[in-house]
């Protein structure tokens, strides 16, 4: 089966999905008017089965990546009535879980006496207790065995930003060279993968070890057939799960218009790279034009843009935490402006700081 790309797969999935719930509701009628000799209703819904469950089977196959032969076999099977409900039913079923990511991640894992210990360069889950280690924070953990398995790996993966203030000029898209500190020679392909995003912002992919987070590396990349475009959309597509799933956003109000936004102490930061959040799940809470503060990958708080309280209140906050020390990322306030974030460009107000108000 031909190789297609995220997007076109995702199409596919959807498209599928419609057709055979369609297809698989047409089926289940077509039998008791088939034994209540209603010829009229069991022709147009056998009729209906058939047509949705070829395009529908042939789709869910193609993009879920399935068996071909049992794609074939399906095909055959969509045209007798009754028996057409198991095929329709089943690539139906394909579809939904390739959608909602859960189909080609869910590979066996290894039982527990096999499984790697904990890496030095795993980041660690919130929560977690775990002992303190002296080795660098960002070497990542060793590729995978096979391009199956590289592939299943960095579907889980989740969008992560780890720098802000990149300054590439608007570049989106280009992969930025990881430095490990101490690293013994002829490491590149263990360096974990970062993106640059609308020149702003360094993006790396943490995958959810269970007691940690570990990042998705160069040599996992290569092996899994993914590009570094594909490998950050479906990570911003496992961000955005985290945001209607678990642990799920909190919206919290502050002082002076400004709202922080909660979400497990992580990904906080990374909430930047969800559009649809801004653009409409956000929207009632701005006039304008968001501003943020993302000063630790834990914290984000925004205000409209407006709003000369709520930003001197942004900067205030970013500035606790740049000389607090711990975990800072950058003080720089960014708007959000046509869909893009850029630095917002304002003198930083003088005078005393306001006491620290976002929860921690």
């Amino acid at each position: 089966m031909a190789e297609i790309d995220e997007e076109a797969a995702e199409r596919m999935l959807r498209n599928a999905r419609l057709m055979l719930g369609i297809a698989l509701l047409a089926a289940l009628i077509s039998v008791p008017a088939l034994f209540a000799a209603k010829a009229g209703l069991f022709m147009v819904c056998w009729v209906a089965s058939f047509l949705g469950g070829l395009g529908g089977v042939r789709d869910a196959a193609r993009g879920s990546r399935g068996n071909v032969p049992m794609m074939y076999l399906s095909l055959v099977l969509v045209f007798v009535p009754g028996v057409n409900i198991v095929p329709l039913a089943y690539y139906l079923w394909r579809a939904t879980k390739a959608l909602s990511g859960d189909l080609e991640a869910a590979e066996p894992e290894a039982p527990a006496a096999a499984r790697p210990a904990r890496p030095a360069s795993a980041t660690p889950r919130p929560g977690v207790a775990s002992a303190p280690r002296a080795a660098p924070a960002q070497r990542p953990v060793p590729g995978a065995a096979t391009p199956a398995q590289a592939r299943a790996r960095l579907l889980t993966a989740i969008a992560s930003v780890r720098l802000a203030g990149v300054d590439l000029q608007g570049a989106d898209g280009p992969m930025l060279r990881v430095s490990i500190p101490n690293a013994p020679p002829g490491t590149e392909g263990s360096a974990p993968v970062m993106r640059a995003t609308q020149g702003v912002f360094g993006v790396s992919y943490l995958i959810d070890q269970g007691d940690h987070y570990a990042h998705a590396n160069v040599d996992e990349l290569r092996g899994s057939g993914l590009t570094l475009d594909a490998l950050h959309m479906v990570g911003v597509k496992n961000l955005a799960r985290l945001v209607n799933g678990k642990p799920g956003l909190q919206v919290l109000p502050q002082a002076d218009g400004v709202f922080g936004l909660v979400m497990g102490g992580q990904f906080e930061a990374s909430l930047v790279l969800v559009d649809a959040l801004w653009d409409e799940a956000l929207r009632k809470h701005y006039k304008t034009a968001p501003v943020v503060t993302m000063p630790a990958r834990d914290m984000l708080a925004f205000c409209d843009e407006g709003s000369a309280a709520g930003i001197e209140g942004l900067r205030a906050m970013a500035e606790r935490i740049r000389t607090g020390g711990e975990g800072f990322m950058t003080d720089k306030l960014y708007v959000r402006k046509e869909g893009r974030w850029q630095e917002l460009q304002a003198g930083k107000p003088g005078g005393d700081l306001p006491p620290l108000e976002f929860p921690r």
